[in-house]
């Protein structure tokens, strides 16, 4: 699964089209042969979790064929020096290499190069889900409403068993942000009644207050790890049964597992071999 051979195939699939045409025998045969070539090209793909950089990955995905995006990208927050509390000693935070950016502009720039390639990959009428910070959320959001012109929401997850804040210099960081945006500005996958069981059986509202605290069959190594309800609720809305559900920063696996739950397919992506390899043992479950 690591050996990465696959040719850029994309100028044998076209994106669906809106068109207005007699629809004559010949052209509804045209039309069945271009499904089969998009099925037959996807294929090798599905519900896959491939060990590289997404950028290079999703370059062999035809244009116009995912239904939905939901991934949790770097943020950018990871520091390479332990913050230390007034009352806590020094306490290392995320320290990843893979969250560590220069600046505020290498970040954007890195992050505008990914959205590209979602934009093209994701059906006209497909939507996409991005976590993020209170922070970063509004460094991607200008970078995501270049290439989407439909905001649907800014959804929260609200952890109230969050660990305090050490310096004693700020309020707590409880909360992380979902932006989600839609390629069209109609015709949108909006599952409403599918995700009431989210919220007691009621009208789902744009936040979930479950803690971050995970169970031991749960938690993995992973060091941002999204509980496994955030990413149910984000599937179930966003796509429907055997639609095509992308994460090109899958981690730990989230999406791929609730995704698999849900009887929707998936293409995954995770240049970490550790955490690939946790996701492939989740899968496997």
């Amino acid at each position: 699964m690591n050996e990465i051979n696959y040719l850029n195939t994309s100028d044998s699939c076209v994106a669906p089209v809106s068109i207005s045409i007699h629809k004559s025998s010949k052209f509804i045969k045209d039309i069945d042969i271009i499904k089969t070539n998009c099925s037959n090209i996807l294929s090798p793909l599905l519900n896959q979790i491939f060990n590289e950089d997404c950028i290079d990955g999703m370059k062999r995905i035809p244009d116009g064929t995912i239904d939905a995006i939901i991934t949790d990208p770097p943020y950018g927050i990871a520091k390479k020096n332990p913050l230390k509390g007034s009352s806590h000693g020094k306490v290392q935070t995320i320290s990843s290499e893979w969250d560590i950016f220069g600046s505020i502009n290498e970040f954007q720039k890195f992050t505008s190069i990914w959205l590209k390639e979602c934009h093209r990959v994701l059906k006209s009428n497909g939507s996409i889900a991005i976590w993020g910070d209170r922070r970063n959320i509004f460094f991607i959001q200008p970078l995501i409403e270049k290439l989407f012109p439909k905001f649907l929401d800014l959804f929260t997850w609200i952890k109230r068993d969050a660990p305090p804040n050490i310096t004693r210099r700020g309020l707590a960081a409880s909360t992380e942000f979902c932006l989600i945006y839609s390629k069209s500005e109609t015709g949108w996958t909006f599952n409403h009644d599918d995700i009431k069981k989210y919220n007691n059986g009621k009208q789902m509202r744009n936040y979930i207050d479950i803690q971050r605290t995970m169970p031991a069959n749960e938690r993995t190594e992973h060091p941002t790890q999204k509980k496994i309800e955030t990413q149910l609720l984000l599937v179930e809305m966003l796509s429907n049964k055997d639609n095509i559900v992308l994460d090109p920063f899958v981690g730990s696996g989230t999406t791929a597992v609730a995704s698999k739950q849900l009887d929707r397919n998936y293409i995954c992506f995770e240049k970490n071999k550790k955490y690939f390899e946790i996701a492939l043992d989740r899968l496997r479950k």
